[in-house]
């Protein structure tokens, strides 16, 4: 648990094309909007600066929604922009190791295909294809596809 001093620490700020944050989760809490309920993790980069991701458009809800990682995770995002005609932001995500307790993960799931089934979709209308989740290390990379 973080203190309220480590909340008022952290780093938000909205990302521009090429920035990337690397580190351990340190927490991970949800939020609820009008678009239904979405994951915020509190990551811990490596010079010890704390940031909040808030995991709400697609291209970052979904590769955390299916990966569900835990508090003591490693984690790697980076932002490339608004990608192709359809204002979509693509982002890159990748995770290590897999401990503790997490969130509801199926309640997200769940407020978040009911919601791309109302047309009120997180960036997608096929939401099984929309990310594939990120290989190993080792594997080959995925084709660029549209973010949320």
């Amino acid at each position: 648990m973080t203190t309220i001093q480590d909340r008022l620490n952290r780093q938000d700020r909205d990302p521009e094309p090429g920035d990337q944050l690397i580190g351990q989760i340190v927490e991970i809490t949800e939020r609820e909007t009008q678009y239904g309920a979405y994951p915020l993790l509190v990551v811990a980069d490596d010079e010890g600066a704390v940031h909040s991701v808030h995991c709400l458009r697609g291209g970052l809800l979904w590769p955390v929604v299916r990966i569900r990682p835990k508090v003591g995770d490693r984690i790697g995002v980076r932002y490339d922009g608004v990608t192709g005609t359809s204002s979509a932001h693509r982002y890159v995500v990748a995770f290590e190791n897999a401990t503790e307790t997490a969130p509801d993960w199926e309640r997200i799931e769940k407020s978040q295909r009911e919601r791309s089934k109302d047309g009120n979709s997180a960036g997608t209308s096929d939401v099984d294809s929309a990310w594939p989740v990120n290989p190993p290390d080792d594997g080959p990379e995925p084709p660029p596809e549209e973010g949320w």
